[in-house]
């Protein structure tokens, strides 16, 4: 059972009589939490996964209602406090048992996501203060600096600094 990435095309879904929709992974269930959280559509016509509790949903016969019903459900609730209570990173993800990676047909792996790009941004920046022995409220002006650079993408790749002497 492989999910499918938002974004990526469907599986026919002919005699399933609520089709899948990408929007429904931005609507709120129950206490507010946005299905995207715990919601992946499956290689299966009419069928989505709930990762946090491993259940298999059928929409096809009643659309997004069962997702919300499913939001509402106690031990689906019990699970989301159990990941909520281990206070997951920035881009976490819950895993899907058994799913393998998610490749593009020319079996590379999908980038990863926004949140995880920015996560490791973060975690760059940080490192590079702390390695260098510089006051962490640089962060912002190094940032805003890097950003900067970034605009100008050629010239970025062919500077060196190697005697700062010369700079000049």
């Amino acid at each position: 059972m492989a999910t499918i990435e938002e974004g990526m095309a469907l599986p026919c879904e002919n005699g399933v009589k609520n089709k899948f929709l990408w929007k429904w992974l931005d609507e709120k269930g129950d206490e507010d939490v946005i299905h995207r959280l715990w919601l992946r559509k499956v290689d299966e016509p009419g069928v989505c996964l709930c990762t946090v509790c491993g259940k298999k949903m059928k929409y096809g016969t009643s659309g997004k209602k069962i997702l919300y019903q499913h939001s509402k459900d106690k031990h689906h609730k019990q699970k989301l406090r159990e990941i909520n209570i281990v206070a997951p990173l920035p881009g976490f993800s819950l895993p899907v048992h058994g799913t393998p990676t998610p490749r593009l047909s020319d079996g590379n792996t999908l980038k990863p996501n926004s949140l995880d790009r920015i996560a490791d941004v973060k975690i760059k920046t940080v490192s590079f203060i702390s390695e260098h022995d510089l006051p962490f409220t640089i962060a912002p002006d190094l940032i805003k600096y890097a950003q900067n650079l970034a605009g100008d993408k050629p010239a970025l790749n062919k500077c060196t600094l190697s005697n700062v002497l010369h700079l000049i």
